[in-house]
This record gives structure tokens, C-alpha cells and sequence, in this order.
């Protein structure tokens, strides 16, 4: 979605940058990386929580590039990221993604955001929300699976030194 949005801008239309194309192959090389990796290391909470803010920093990065500094796009940007944080299943992600792409697009239709903005830019722009609220939805989800996993094994060492009188 970020590679289609750097194709379709009009920043990039006006004076072609190779940078941010760069930026996302690498950006991409690294999610394969950190996705396929068997270290155990990649795992740990530090290091998934290093890996999102990498996530955060590289898209609105792009995002900058391919619409310069748009509020309006880098606001629903962050309100899906703190909505999907807060949904406790990733398939409500795809709630969040159509809530805010209908919000949007009536700002859109009412000429209170993208003003002058292209249809293939619009629909971009709700694959772009669908994507990142289903992504984030999946790394709450894993964090939460890890912690869930946590206070299980502490309820079963506890239920297991009583078991044993305590011992």
C-alpha cells in the first residue's frame, strides 16, 4: 500500500526521489527478516517493541514522501494504530479499517480533507488504513498472547508449590 501511494503521488510526480523506494525495499527486506528469523532473541518484548517502532517510523516516513505533511491522513494514521491497539481480537481490525475509511471518505465528499485528491489516491489511502489497522491489530494480539502465556505458566508454578505443601 505505502509502495502504491510513492507511485501514485504528486510529490513524486513533480520531482522523482529514489530515496523513499529505497527505503521501502529495505523497509520490506527487514519485515521478511524479522518475520522468517529462528533466533529466539528476535522474539523477546524489546525487541518486537524496537521492531514497531520501526514500523511507525519508516511508514510515516513514507507517508511524508508520498503526501508531504497531510494532518488529516497522519491523524487517522495514528487514531487506527491507538483504536486497533485497543481491540482485544485482530479480526476487529477490519471494523477499525471500515469505520475510518467511511469517516474519510464523508470528510472527503464534504471537501474537509484531501482536497483535490484523485480517486485512485482515495482508495489508496483506504487500503493504506485497512492495512495498518489489521497489522497493528496482529502485534497486540501476539503481545498479549505472550503475556497471557506468562500468567498462565506463574498460575501453574503456583498451583504446583501448593500441590506440594508449599515446597
Amino acid at each position: 500500500a505505502l509502495t502504491l501511494l510513492l507511485i501514485h503521488s504528486r510529490f513524486q510526480e513533480e520531482s522523482f526521489q529514489m530515496l523513499p523506494f529505497a527505503l521501502a525495499s529495505f523497509y520490506l527486506f527487514t519485515s521478511l527478516v524479522l518475520w522468517r528469523a529462528p533466533n529466539p532473541r528476535l522474539n523477546t518484548p524489546f525487541a518486537q517493541g524496537l521492531a514497531y517502532l520501526w514500523d511507525v517510523g519508516v511508514v510515516s516516513s513514507l507517508m511524508y514522501w508520498s503526501e508531504g505533511f497531510d494532518n488529516e491522513l497522519y491523524l487517522m494514521y495514528f487514531l487506527i494504530m491507538f483504536m486497533s491497539g485497543l481491540m482485544s481480537q485482530a479480526r476487529q481490525s477490519f471494523l477499525i479499517g471500515t469505520v475510518s475509511s467511511l469517516m474519510y471518505a464523508g470528510l472527503w465528499s464534504q471537501g474537509k480533507v484531501g482536497e483535490g485528491l484523485p480517486l485512485t489516491n482515495l482508495l489508496l489511502r483506504f487500503a493504506f488504513f485497512y492495512v495498518v489497522a489489521f497489522f497493528t491489530a496482529v502485534m497486540v494480539d501476539r503481545a498479549r498472547r505472550g503475556e497471557r502465556r506468562v500468567r498462565t505458566l506463574e498460575l501453574r508454578f503456583t498451583l504446583g508449590r501448593i500441590a506440594n505443601g508449599g515446597w
